[in-house]
């Protein structure tokens, strides 16, 4: 008889274990426990998150952990057994430590007004939040995420109102740049493009408000168009700069653009006022040279057209290097309300650039000499030239014979890439 009530107690052990272990492995199972209703009962409710918002939302679902004093020891990871996993991501400010795969269980009064279970977890390059609440409790779930959505968007985003550098690597990521080396009074323009640079920008970021309560609309397109290395990419980032703290920018380069623009410019509109820069527009569409390449740029300028006007307070400004096969198609299409020029610097432009390149190196060099001598050159043509003075020198300060060299070097370049040119040897 011992023997068989012994039996009989090992056998319920055995189960109990058992069953524990299932329960342990079983994320509903534990929801409807906590809850207080039955597992058939259990309501759940879940959202998608993809790539570029999930950080966002991990921040926020952090942020409602640690301000509703939820004890460490009770949250867990995809199921009962698993611990909770946290990752660190860098807003600006240093590395803050988001969920990843994270439960979470709210009393009542904190985060809702039903107690509820949420658990955030990653799938496939997607975040995925579900909602658990007790059936009488389901509004208070879908409550619960479309509080969450907003505060992704909300002021406290740790994305809003920072510089983004927007990156595709199997996915859309983005940087946080705290750094950005070119500033408006480091820079040498003429005249009539930063007066352009006001007018579509930092009037439009200013009146924004205005024009669209007037119903004249939020957003506004510039183009930047000339030729390589006369700037465009630098006064991109200096009018980012201008805007830290007031505006969210994206800086986006053509591959970003070429597979991520739906998402980009969905994030702009969310995290209005934005401007989303991006470069390098002619290359989106690769080699146009044909018709049917030219009607790929007109399908591509389409889709652009309608993510700039689509997303209310975006403003976009784009650069190409060959404004002659974009330039029709985004005039007719209005896409851009202006596409300004920047061409190659003229004599009073390239002495200041040229002066403003020897102002950290040692040297005895009258720059306004060089006035003639740089024609045709760009203004990182320019920055060669120092470079190159100061590597082939041969003391640490530079002369103008050591300028002179370095002029007679680049044109000697210069003149053989043409050649190869003409022979074919690289287009």
């Amino acid at each position: 008889m011992g023997e068989k009530l012994a039996t009989k107690q090992h056998m319920f052990q055995y189960y109990f274990r058992k069953l524990r272990q299932e329960e342990d492995r079983d994320p509903e199972w534990s929801a409807a426990k906590t809850l207080g209703c039955g597992r058939s009962d259990l309501v759940a409710v879940t959202e998608t998150w993809d790539q570029i918002s999930a950080d966002a939302m991990r921040f926020a679902f952090g942020q409602q952990i640690q301000q509703a004093k939820i004890e460490p020891s009770s949250l867990y990871g995809l199921v009962p057994a698993d611990p909770p996993m946290w990752r660190s991501v860098d807003f600006g400010n240093g590395a803050v430590r988001v969920p990843l795969n994270v439960t979470a269980t709210f009393p009542a009064g904190r985060v809702s007004k039903a107690k509820l279970v949420v658990r955030a977890h990653d799938l496939h390059n997607q975040t995925i939040v579900t909602v658990w609440s007790a059936p009488d409790d389901d509004e208070r779930a879908h409550e619960y995420l479309e509080d969450l959505k907003a505060a992704v968007i909300g002021p406290s985003c740790p994305y809003r109102n920072r510089i983004l550098e927007a990156t595709w690597v199997q996915g859309l990521t983005l940087q946080v740049v705290t750094d950005l080396a070119d500033s408006r009074e480091q820079l040498v323009f003429a005249e009539e493009i930063w007066d352009a640079v006001d007018r579509n920008v930092t009037r439009m970021v200013e009146r924004m408000d205005r024009l669209t309560k007037s119903g004249l609309g939020g957003n506004r397109g510039l183009m930047l168009a000339g030729p390589p290395g006369t700037g465009k990419t630098a006064l991109c980032r200096s009018i980012a700069a201008d805007y830290v703290g007031t505006c969210t920018v994206f800086l986006a380069s053509a591959k970003t653009g070429a597979f991520a623009l739906n998402q980009l410019y969905r994030l702009a509109g969310d995290l209005s006022p934005a401007l989303v820069l991006l470069e390098d527009l002619d290359l989106l569409v690769g080699d146009r040279e044909g018709q049917g390449q030219q009607a790929a740029l007109v399908d591509f300028l389409t889709v652009l057209d309608g993510l700039m006007t689509g997303h209310s307070g975006v403003i976009t400004v784009a650069t190409t290097n060959d404004v002659a096969s974009i330039d029709a198609a985004a005039q007719r299409a209005a896409r851009f309300d202006q596409i300004v020029d920047i061409d190659l610097p003229g004599p009073a432009q390239r002495v200041e650039i040229l002066r403003r390149y020897l102002e950290g190196v040692p040297n005895d060099i009258d720059p306004s000499r060089f006035a003639e001598a740089t024609t045709a050159m760009s203004g990182a043509d320019i920055r060669e030239l120092v470079r190159s003075a100061v590597l082939d020198a041969e003391t640490e300060q530079i002369g103008d014979c050591d300028l002179d060299d370095a002029v007679a070097l680049w044109r000697r370049f210069r003149d053989e890439q043409e050649q190869r040119v003409g022979l074919g040897g690289y287009a």
